[in-house]
């Protein structure tokens, strides 16, 4: 199974221009803060205000509500302003521990995807349509990419159509109201379809079937992020 084609995560499709877009900005604080270290190091440490504040700007342009986002960037400016009137090497052990905080929470889907488990139920934050839709569709996806990860294991062709026919009859239940497009469950749908008719006979497909699955992928890539985009 050599030509199948690899697997594109949809929620880690910016992750390089993303890391580029956070760590910047943070390198250019922490050289600002390096600088008032030697000039003024009563206000060093308050430079790092700016990390959970930029931080919290990734997560809203992600679409993310704002108590959401003040779950996590309230409490780690407090320390950052905490970190203004300690002693030296504790400031900026503080303030680097709040950076770090901030980038895990920015940089890994599965860290965001943890935090708002453990926070929604205090914060009794509802999702919207848009995004209770989301997350299903990238639910069965990731599961999809497990079953193709594993067939290219184990081989096992009888178990990867099985669980490919599985997935697609999941994606079929799904239902969207009036407010949320439909275009990415559809195109979600047609991919599948296709990834159950290749995992019939694995081994026996032509380069062609291959690259119908990448295009479809990616069209469903493109139809996800339009999904996620949307306010």
């Amino acid at each position: 199974m050599k030509n199948w084609p690899k697997p594109i995560d949809p929620a880690r499709k910016n992750e390089t221009g993303q890391a580029v877009a956070v760590i910047t900005p943070v390198v250019l604080l922490g050289v600002l803060a390096v600088v008032l270290l030697n000039v003024a190091p009563e206000f060093a440490a308050l430079v790092w205000i700016g990390v959970p504040a930029w931080g919290a700007v990734m997560w809203r342009v992600d679409g993310y509500g704002f108590r959401e986002i003040a779950s996590w960037s309230i409490p780690l400016t407090g320390l950052a302003v905490v970190a203004q009137f300690l002693p030296g090497r504790v400031s900026v052990a503080l303030a680097s521990l709040m950076g770090l905080c901030t980038l895990v929470l920015v940089l890994s889907p599965l860290a965001r995807k943890k935090w708002l488990a453990a926070v929604r139920p205090l914060l009794r934050a509802k999702l919207t349509p848009r995004q209770v839709l989301a997350a299903q569709l990238l639910e069965i996806h990731d599961e999809s990419l497990a079953v193709q990860r594993q067939y290219t294991r184990d081989t096992d062709a009888i178990r990867f159509h099985r669980r490919a026919e599985q997935l697609l009859a999941r994606a079929r239940a799904l239902t969207t109201d009036g407010t949320v497009p439909n275009d990415a469950l559809a195109l979600f749908l047609v991919y599948l379809e296709s990834v159950v008719t290749a995992s019939a006979d694995p081994t026996q497909q032509p380069v062609s079937t291959f690259e119908t699955l990448t295009n479809e992928l990616a069209d469903f890539r493109a139809a996800f992020d339009r999904l996620i985009g949307q306010t």
